[in-house]
C-alpha cells in the first residue's frame, strides 16, 4: 500500500516538474519595438552588412567598416579586431 501511494506522489511530481520544463521561455522568438513607446536616449549602435564578408558598425557618432579576412581591422577606439568566416 505504502508503496502504490508512493508511486503515484513520485507520477504526480513527474507529472507536475515536466510542465514546468517545457514552458515558454519568454525571452525566445520575434521580437518588435514600439518606436512611439520607447524613449531611447544617449548613444545607439548598429552593424549592417555592405558587401562579402563586410560589416559596418556604428555606435554614437563613431562608425568603422571591417572586412573578415583573417588581418587586423582598426577601429575608432584604437582596438584591432581580427574576424574571420
Amino acid at each position: 500500500m505504502l508503496l502504490n501511494h508512493l508511486s503515484l506522489l513520485a507520477l504526480a511530481v513527474a507529472l507536475a516538474l515536466s510542465s514546468t520544463v517545457h514552458a515558454d521561455i519568454p525571452l525566445v522568438g520575434k521580437w518588435t519595438i514600439d518606436e512611439a513607446a520607447s524613449h531611447i536616449a544617449g548613444a545607439t549602435d548598429s552593424a549592417t552588412a555592405v558587401g562579402p564578408n563586410t560589416w559596418k558598425f556604428q555606435y554614437g557618432s563613431f562608425s568603422w567598416t571591417i572586412k573578415a579576412d583573417g588581418t587586423d581591422q582598426p577601429n575608432p577606439f584604437g582596438i584591432k579586431l581580427i574576424a574571420n568566416c
